[in-house]
């Protein structure tokens, strides 16, 4: 089992084309980022009913990933079943997740609020995904999203 989670770890850190100083395994996963305590997690869609004007700091959360930066692994997508998207970003740029980690679940630790993306963002976001001219060119309009900035994350 040991030597399962080693492997689990290099090959994680190999993905992500940057490891962190701080990556920790345990016995079912590995943190990546700053280790945070698995207790007190809420499913990612109840931040909808949570957020107010202010940000929401150290919050955890889990959900199911969907879309992950193709380029670096610099930013992720989580499904919360809404109509707003919600993409996390990491504190400090100082760490990045695996590429392959869609469809995965996770949990984050970090601040979350809203905020309004301009056309030329979603643009941009949407090249990073490796989307066809034709998807990024069907991008005509703002888009209100609940971002998130990780301090840390756990892959199960």
């Amino acid at each position: 089992m040991r030597v399962l989670s080693i492997l689990l770890i290099i090959a994680l850190t190999a993905c992500s084309g940057k490891t962190s100083e701080t990556d920790e395994m345990t016995d079912t996963g590995v943190f990546v980022g700053q280790p945070f305590e698995l207790e007190d997690i809420k499913p990612a869609a109840s931040l909808f009913e949570l957020i107010t004007e202010e940000p929401l700091e150290n919050i955890r959360v889990e959900g199911t990933v969907v879309e992950v930066c193709q380029t670096k692994g610099c930013w992720l997508t989580f499904d919360t079943n809404q109509d707003v998207n919600f993409r996390v970003t990491f504190l400090d740029y100082g760490f990045f997740v695996p590429k392959d980690l869609a469809g995965q679940k996770v949990v984050l630790e970090g601040m979350a609020w809203m905020e309004t993306k301009s056309v030329n963002v979603l643009r941009h976001y949407a090249e990073d995904a490796g989307a066809s001219d034709e998807e990024i060119a069907a991008i005509t309009e703002d888009q209100v999203e609940l971002l998130f900035e990780a301090s840390g994350v756990y892959i199960f």
